[in-house]
């Protein structure tokens, strides 16, 4: 283990797991049943990461065109949202090449894992649970677990709390700038991979301390790093 760093969270969608066409189907399926136009996957990939009410709020307002729409039908949107999602959550989900030999060589050096996401808890669980992912983790924060979303510093130092651990001797690996501006605000090393779901703001050397291209290169960045922890 590394002196200087003793824990890893990571963000779920866009960085461990590729969930875009579970949700690229659920969007659909809610707007069609919305009488609304369908969108396509390109644009849907994009309003994936700031939760599932912003999600679901930037789906209507791309296929209503209109900020009354929204209101209108939100809460109807978000029943279906939950509904069809319950259905298809992990149904095309795939683990990222690279994660599980990554989750294996961390546990083993005795790192502390975490997953901080902004996904709702009542799909984050079994998600991780159905790709075989939930035992490489000590603790698991989601969209519920604290009264603030990334990037709010809050889910990050509840995580770090729960685990033991101190968020400056934490790295925070995510896919957008939500996890950077967390990890940053929370006082921890942020890593970015550049494969998520972050097209329409793109992170950069600038944002992370460190911008990766494939998981299998984290193992490396959090062992052979010097951090200055306390």
């Amino acid at each position: 283990m590394h002196s200087n760093i003793k824990s890893v969270t990571f963000d779920l969608d866009g960085t461990l797991v590729d969930t875009a066409q579970d949700l690229y189907l659920t969007a659909n399926e809610m707007l069609m049943e919305l009488s609304l136009p369908l969108l396509p996957f390109p644009l849907i990939e994009k309003f994936i990461g700031k939760g599932a009410d912003n999600f679901i709020a930037r789906c209507i307002l791309a296929a209503a065109q209109s900020e009354q729409k929204v209101g209108e039908l939100f809460d109807r949107g978000s029943k279906l949202y939950v509904d069809i999602y319950s259905r298809l959550n992990g149904s095309t989900a795939v683990v990222y090449p690279g994660v599980l030999e990554v989750l294996q060589a961390l546990t083993r050096d005795g790192y502390k894992l975490a997953v901080v996401t902004n996904k709702p808890t009542q799909f984050c669980h079994p998600l991780l649970e159905n790709l075989g992912l939930i035992n490489y983790f000590d603790a698991v924060v989601s969209g519920g677990s604290t009264a603030a979303l990334k990037p709010s510093p809050i889910p990050i130092l509840f995580a770090c709390r729960k685990i033991k651990s101190k968020a400056s001797m934490n790295t925070h690996i995510g896919d957008s700038i939500s996890d950077i501006d967390a990890a940053r605000a929370a006082g921890s090393r942020a890593i970015g991979v550049s494969y998520g779901y972050s097209s329409d703001h793109p992170l950069s050397t600038i944002n992370c301390d460190l911008l990766i291209s494939s998981f299998d290169q984290i193992y490396s960045a959090i062992t052979q790093y010097s951090f200055n922890g306390n």
